[in-house]
């Protein structure tokens, strides 16, 4: 069963999920999926790295629209805390 659209860009739909990892690195973050007529693929990936006290965004695809980065981004800064967790 397909998952609904959360938003839609250009005719194109996406919807965000939140994810955590502990291996191989220590972070949390915000995923990014297009939903297609075949399938759904993950995008983009906004990422709290705890183990390096850094933000990443990875692209999965080569062309995204603006508008669904800046919301994937602005998902990020709403439901992820900023602060990095400590070493365990």
């Amino acid at each position: 069963m397909k998952t609904d659209p959360q938003f839609e860009v250009d005719g194109r739909g996406f919807y965000i999920m939140i994810a955590s990892e502990v291996n191989p690195r220590d972070g949390i973050g915000v995923l990014l999926y297009e939903i297609t007529a075949d399938d759904e693929d993950m995008v983009l990936y906004v990422f709290r790295n705890d183990g390096e006290h850094k933000y990443e965004v990875t692209a999965f695809i080569e062309t995204l629209p603006l508008a669904a980065v800046e919301f994937a981004i602005r998902e990020f800064h709403e439901i992820i805390d900023p602060e990095f967790d400590p070493p365990p």
